[in-house]
């Protein structure tokens, strides 16, 4: 059995990095954690070369591609600023393959063309109660906490960075 990517896999692999040096040099990853900021920039460069529905059907906007080149754009997004690459995760993640898995006709058509475009965005969020014991505790507090990578909206409930999400 061979495991080795193939031409077209490492073609798509050098062709993200080439993008991504452009578009998320070091010293613009750095000024975005500096500054508590989403990388949107780098994010819509992606979107508009058709990255983020890299794993999307394409009856819904997207490439239609397999899981191992979408684990290829997080690898190589996250090589340039994890933020970024868990950005992507995300949206493709807890709001891509969430609907296409579990959502109705209408809303595939109408959400996952906006994922794959960069024109939605998803967060991802935690609660204690009733929520399966597989759920990591949920922090204490309220209010959105500036510079930080959560947002407390209740005493039991945890968000993903809403910088991330608009």
């Amino acid at each position: 059995m061979d495991f080795a990517f193939s031409e077209e896999q490492e073609l798509m692999r050098r062709t993200l990095h080439d993008l991504l040096g452009r578009v998320c040099p070091p010293d613009y990853a750095m000024a975005c954690d500096q500054e508590g900021r989403a990388p949107r920039e780098a994010f819509q460069a992606l979107a508009q070369d058709g990255w983020i529905g890299l794993a999307i059907p394409e009856e819904y906007g997207g490439q239609g591609r397999g899981m191992t080149d979408l684990a290829i754009l997080l690898e190589v997004a996250g090589y340039h600023y994890g933020d970024l690459g868990s950005w992507i995760f995300r949206n493709v993640s807890h709001g891509g393959v969430a609907i296409l898995l579990n959502g109705t006709e209408e809303q595939k058509r109408d959400i996952l063309p906006r994922t794959a475009s960069g024109q939605a965005h998803f967060a991802f969020g935690l609660t204690r109660g009733r929520t399966p014991r597989r759920s990591p505790p949920a922090p204490t507090g309220t209010g959105a906490v500036s510079g930080s990578a959560e947002r407390r909206t209740s005493p039991r409930a945890w968000m993903s960075p809403p910088t991330s999400c608009s």
